[in-house]
């Protein structure tokens, strides 16, 4: 080789390998770097929260965490999926096709015993807040006053056994459809409700109305999640990180700060208004649903199993359980943050007191049944 070319190759091969680098970073996927970043940060466990009707402010605390970051913080990719069709969400945690769902504590109790495989693992309301209303002025102080009435009611819900089984009382049933119209146009007619929530569309139509809730019978069901048993076993991480970032939403929920609720609320559910949603509010806090009650020791999240025990006893007396179970088959008991799972099998307090009525004054809440 001529030592005058030598310069001249040295020149054409690092031009050649300038090429070949140019043609290797236009060839790459940005898709395969995107992998490879992703790859590098945390992965989110994925999970659907499957809920029992739509957006409402009975959800409020799970959407403020939701918002706010608390289940992304908490390593969980989580969903908020509505329904129609509240009674079908246990058959759906149980397939996991969800890995959460909201339900009671008596329905729970009775598909547990009829051995679904499901469990629950946070109470976010200590009380359900179901009753019945009918028209202000009509003679009714107690449930004992519904012997022989006709009121509208959903048959298969457990309240309605109960009802007529410990008062010795029969109702003439009328189907539930979810409507009030032939509520506020019948005056004698009682009606099932959410207590935050029919009274204040009737309310909005010159109907002025007292509730009696169903608690006051003495079958007190909370209202939960639950998750499947699966889940539970093989993944109580994945439980408990949800529990934990829900119970943050509720407290702060509970505490006042509703506005990034009510927005995703609304934004979901074109139903819920500003006055609506204040109303359902204020009577989530009048009925003390999530903390309970003080001076029965309640709280946020707890979970006594002498009141699981009871509603299991409640619920086979009436014939509805399937195979025995303890309270401890429908909690979850791995994980469960200290000092909400109460296992003491003391006498609780706040035995059931005689049925109260409350006046719900011109106001006006969730048309769902």
């Amino acid at each position: 080789m001529n030592a005058l070319n030598l310069p001249r190759l040295c020149c054409l091969l690092m031009l050649l390998l300038c090429a070949l680098l140019l043609l290797g970073a236009c060839g790459r996927d940005p898709a395969a770097d995107a992998s490879v970043a992703d790859d590098a940060s945390p992965q989110l466990d994925r999970v659907v929260l499957q809920t029992d009707w739509y957006a409402e402010p009975e959800h409020g605390g799970f959407y403020l965490a939701l918002v706010r970051g608390y289940y992304q913080a908490a390593g969980l990719d989580l969903e908020i999926r509505p329904t129609a069709s509240p009674i079908n969400v246990y058959q759906m945690v149980a397939a996991d096709e969800v890995q959460f769902g909201l339900g009671t504590s008596d329905n729970l109790i009775v598909a547990i015993s009829r051995q679904l495989p499901i469990v629950g693992v946070l109470p976010y309301f200590q009380h359900d807040p179901q009753g019945v209303m009918f028209h202000r002025g009509v003679p009714i102080n107690d449930f004992s006053d519904l012997d022989g009435r006709r009121v509208k009611i959903a048959p298969g819900m457990h309240y309605v056994e109960y009802l007529q089984r410990t008062l010795g009382i029969r109702l003439q049933l009328v189907p539930m459809d979810n409507s009030t119209t032939q509520f506020v146009s019948d005056k004698e007619l009682v009606q099932q409700c959410f207590l935050t929530s029919e009274p204040y569309f009737v309310a909005r139509q010159g109907v002025e109305t007292e509730v009696l809730p169903f608690w006051d019978m003495g079958l007190d069901p909370y209202r939960l999640v639950f998750t499947s048993t699966d889940l539970a076993r093989d993944r109580p991480d994945i439980v408990q990180r949800f529990v934990e970032a829900s119970i943050r939403g509720w407290l702060e929920f509970m505490q006042g700060e509703t506005a990034d609720a009510f927005a995703e609320i609304s934004r979901r559910n074109s139903q819920q208004t500003p006055d609506f949603m204040q109303w359902t509010y204020g009577k989530m806090q009048e009925y003390s649903l999530v903390h309970g009650r003080a001076e029965n020791g309640e709280t946020l999240g707890q979970v006594h199993l002498e009141r699981l025990r009871r509603q299991i006893e409640q619920l086979d007396a009436l014939g509805l359980l399937g195979a025995p179970l303890t309270a401890e088959q429908v909690i979850v008991q791995r994980g469960y943050p200290e000092g909400l799972l109460v296992r003491s099998t003391a006498k609780l307090t706040g035995e059931p007191t005689p049925a109260t009525t409350f006046s719900t004054p011109h106001s006006e809440a969730r048309q769902d049944g």
